[in-house]
This record gives structure tokens, sequence and C-alpha cells, in this order.
């Protein structure tokens, strides 16, 4: 076969893929039960705001201000959390908030002072559900550490429902094993 023909049928392949993706993320929307429309270009204007919201509550953690009411309020009513160490489940309830204010504390003690979103890629499902790809930069500074700038990806699993999205999943790497590589701890 021919090098140039073999090439021009992957990028017609390819053409037709990324109009099938774009049929897709501007599918028309359909009515849930409530009766609010939802459909891809929804849930992107949905799932952003739902990341500006984690970000600013972020922030309010780390400055030891965060409800933790509001930051559960991000989350579904039950999850699942996949990384190199497995894979959980558990449920939105008082225990959430205290591993939530846990982590927080910790992430103040190792000298987080920053958490900022670089990114946010959202690949719809379907007219409810996305995967939303988050870059973050995290800066951490101690009197022991100058400032250090880390860049690393969550994947979250997104549903929206009567028009808010909240998060029900996600699939991280080793956290522990950056910060260990950049000398945080």
């Amino acid at each position: 076969m021919h090098a140039s023909g073999r090439d021009s049928r992957r990028q017609e392949g390819r053409s037709r893929r990324r109009r099938r993706l774009h049929r897709l993320a501007t599918a028309p929307g359909r009515q849930n039960g409530a009766g609010t429309l939802i459909g891809a270009p929804v849930i992107e204007t949905e799932v952003r705001t739902l990341f500006e919201r984690y970000e600013r509550l972020f922030r309010q953690a780390l400055a030891g201000e965060a409800d933790m009411d509001e930051v559960a309020s991000l989350y579904a009513s039950d999850f699942i959390a996949a990384s190199p160490a497995g894979v959980m489940s558990g449920k939105n309830d008082q225990q959430l908030r205290n591993v939530m204010a846990q982590g927080y504390a910790y992430y103040r003690d190792i000298g987080t002072r920053r958490m900022r979103i670089r990114d946010i890629r959202v690949a719809p499902i379907d007219g409810l559900h996305c995967m939303a790809s988050v870059a973050w930069t995290a800066t951490y500074a101690r009197d022991d550490l100058a400032e250090t700038a880390i860049d690393f990806e969550v994947h979250y699993l997104v549903q929206v429902r009567d028009g808010e999205a909240r998060v029900f999943g996600w699939v991280s790497g080793d956290e522990q094993a950056l910060l260990k590589r950049h000398g945080v701890v």
C-alpha cells in the first residue's frame, strides 16, 4: 500500500472522530426530571463553576477558614476514589468532613500556600456525566523550603443533576511520591 494513501485514510479517520466529538459536545440537551435543560454545553459551564468553587474553598481551607459543609457540598452523596494506593468508596457524611479537615490541616503543616487551577478539560460522557481533567499547581513554602511549585493533574467524575455539578469520583496519581521527589515531605 502506498504511504500517502495510508496517511490520507488516517487523516480522514481523525477528521471523522473530531466531527463526532464536536457533535457530542454541541448536541442539544435534554430535560431531566426537574425540567432543567441538560447537555454537553451546560455540563461544561456547570463543571467550570464547580471547580471555581473548589479552588476558592481550597484557598479558604489553606487559610484555616473553610466551612466543611460547603466543601462537602462539592461531592455527591456517595463517591469513589482511585490512586496507586488502591480504590475506595465512601459516603458524604460527617466522617468525610472530618477527614477533609484533617487533610487541609496536613496541607497547611507541610507548607502548602496556594492551590491554583491551570486548566480544565471536560469530556462529556452523556447529557448528565463527564470526566473533568483538572491541571493544578500547588505552591509550597516553609522556613526550610524555598517556594516550590508542583504541577499535577486529577481526573474527576462529575454528575450534573438539577443544574448543579457534583464530584462522584476521582483518579489521582501518587501524591506522596510527588511531594517526596520535590523535597516537600
